[in-house]
């Protein structure tokens, strides 16, 4: 019958997996299993508004690992202030 001691061998971040490793108190055994990578712990370093013409997006980087991505957004609301009064001058 085993008694095995459970240590963290490789922390697992948003890039790479981790291990955990099992060890026998009693007759050495060993064995790991794989930790899944973390998800990216992304911040918010850009955003752009969009316009009746354009998408607006936003720009995230992850604060562990330095990615970069760029989200898309949705396009503004058109503007007619002022329109109408062209229109009927």
């Amino acid at each position: 019958h085993h008694s095995y001691k459970i240590e963290v061998t490789k922390e697992a971040t948003c890039t790479v997996t981790g291990t955990t490793t099992y060890t026998c108190e009693k007759c050495g055994d060993t064995y790991t299993e794989k930790i899944p990578k973390l998800d990216h712990d992304f911040e918010i370093t850009e955003t752009v508004t969009g316009t009746c013409l354009e998408k607006g997006y936003r720009v995230e980087v992850c604060k562990v690992c330095g990615l970069s991505q760029t989200v898309e957004g949705i396009y503004g609301d058109h503007d007619l202030r002022g329109a109408e009064r062209a229109y009927l001058h």
